[in-house]
């Protein structure tokens, strides 16, 4: 059904976002590449932007090539979406007293890590504190 919808209305953002949690969910690395793939380069000029989509990419990404390594094409693309990421990250954090959920940013974080970007990685976890400090609901 979902499939479908995204089908009749491609560039609706949050639709393919959904798509690509749902594959995500189900293992369908592929699908959810795909699907997270556009939702974030739609949501480039779109009101539904959504970090979350970012993550749901480098997720996907990283899960479809477990165990084999990242070739040198899906490398390039995790570094820039993490760069992306890590960007509106800071610029949340700047601006609004919103900012990634807990679970999140430790996410965005160790997948920051995994890639090297060790000083971004702690930055997120950082703005997290700050953010949320002792909040046990979060």
């Amino acid at each position: 059904m979902l499939e479908e919808a995204v089908r009749l209305s491609p560039l609706a953002v949050r639709r393919q976002a959904a798509l690509g949690k749902l594959a995500l969910d189900n293992a369908d690395f592929e699908s959810a590449s795909k699907a997270y793939r556009h939702a974030v380069n739609q949501g480039q000029s779109s009101r539904y932007k959504d970090a979350e989509s970012n993550l749901g990419l480098v997720q996907a990404l990283m899960s479809k090539n477990t165990g084999n390594g990242l070739d040198a094409r899906t490398r390039v693309e995790i570094n820039t979406v993490l760069s992306e990421l890590t960007e509106q990250a800071m610029l949340r954090l700047e601006k609004m007293d919103q900012f990634f959920s807990v679970e999140a940013a430790l996410t965005v974080a160790k997948q920051l890590q995994q890639l090297g970007q060790d000083a971004a990685g702690t930055s997120i976890l950082k703005g997290c504190v700050e953010t949320y400090g002792d909040d046990p609901k979060r």
